[in-house]
């Protein structure tokens, strides 16, 4: 797992993960992202194209797409490569909807997606009210409720 301590080290922790991808253990391996193309390949370009201006060890990719949308990203530094896919290609439906559709043991949860911001990334305290969370209901949201709520700590518990 990786995770931003502050807002000064975002970069860089796209950088290690996408680094971490080039090891020999995940030789020949395609990873798979859901909503790859509408949401997270978006920051990933960005981090990657910035990275290459100022060093000289630099990322190659290639992106695949049909239409507007983006199926997969090849990433290639020296002679490693790494491919990752969109799932959402395949299954056009939420995280939320294949966990229970396929009987999976660990459900999806609720996120304050709203809450999410570098000002953020440290907060510990009350759980965010209902207003962060979407689609949520008061019963649902009752269950989540604690005194020490921790960002990180639900960041990663939901992911």
């Amino acid at each position: 797992m990786f995770y931003a301590e502050n807002k000064d080290n975002t970069d860089s922790v796209v950088i290690k993960l996408v680094d971490e991808l080039f090891k020999s253990k995940y030789d020949l391996t395609t990873f798979y992202c859901h909503n790859l193309g509408g949401f997270h390949v978006v920051f990933m370009l960005k981090i990657l194209v910035d990275y290459n201006v100022v060093n000289s060890e630099q990322y190659k990719f290639e992106v695949k797409h049909r239409d507007n949308s983006i199926l997969s990203i090849t990433i290639h530094k020296g002679k490693n490569k790494v491919t990752i896919r969109d799932s959402l290609v395949m299954f056009n439906s939420s995280l939320s909807s294949l966990a229970k559709s396929y009987e999976c043991h660990y459900q999806k949860s609720y996120f304050p997606f709203k809450f999410a911001s570098l000002d953020n990334l440290s907060y510990v305290g009350a759980t965010p009210c209902t207003s962060y969370y979407e689609n949520i209901s008061n019963e649902d949201y009752k269950l989540l409720v604690k005194n020490e709520w921790c960002f990180k700590e639900e960041t990663l518990n939901y992911l």
